[in-house]
């Protein structure tokens, strides 16, 4: 896992930006076992419920999947390039 180095200024300024792109939601109960960790599945309820376009994680087992519901699951990295 690659971990960037940025200034409080600048994370707080990309914070602020995450917040007016971000929706929130409540996921479907009770949520569906898709993920071989459980607790991802909520992250995955929680996505279809958003109708969301991307999943970011660095998780292995929520990378592990590739996409779910037609939604893209990919590391940060890629997810840089998706939205370029």
């Amino acid at each position: 896992m690659r971990i960037l180095a940025l200034s409080r200024t600048d994370l707080d300024r990309t914070l602020r930006e995450l917040r007016l792109l971000a929706e929130i939601v409540e996921p479907l109960s009770p949520v569906p076992a898709v993920s071989r960790d459980p607790a991802d599945n909520v992250v995955l309820a929680t996505a279809v419920m958003a109708r969301s376009d991307l999943i970011v994680s660095g998780d292995d087992d929520l990378l592990s999947l590739r996409v779910h519901e037609g939604i893209p699951i990919v590391d940060p990295a890629a997810a840089l390039e998706w939205l370029r």
